[in-house]
């Protein structure tokens, strides 16, 4: 991975993630939404979900945003949201983006 200026990590209210390795097949964690997630969703496997980060990892963005009443499934793909476990409104969600170069 490329090195990075940490000074640059949060920009324009979006946090620049880093996602290890693998670290997106770590079932212990579930993720919740599609475009939008809750805020205790796994950041890398929804990530990997929208196919933002593949199997070595990567860099994206996230953007908080305001929770949601409940959170939708997406489209079936390599695995499977958990909306079923997630009925409850969370108070802070959060959106994925593509890292912009400057």
């Amino acid at each position: 991975m490329k090195d990075i200026d940490k000074s640059k990590l949060i920009e324009n209210n979006r946090i620049t993630v880093i996602c290890e390795e693998s670290c997106q097949y770590d079932v212990d964690y579930s993720f919740y939404g599609f475009n939008i997630y809750s805020e205790d969703s796994s950041i890398c496997r929804s990530a990997f979900y929208e196919e933002l980060i593949d199997e070595d990892g990567g860099m994206f963005n996230i953007e908080i945003v305001k929770g949601l009443d409940t959170y939708i499934e997406g489209p079936q793909r390599v695995m499977k949201c958990n909306p079923e476990e997630k009925r409850e409104r969370t108070n802070l969600a959060y959106k994925l983006h593509k890292m912009i170069d400057n």
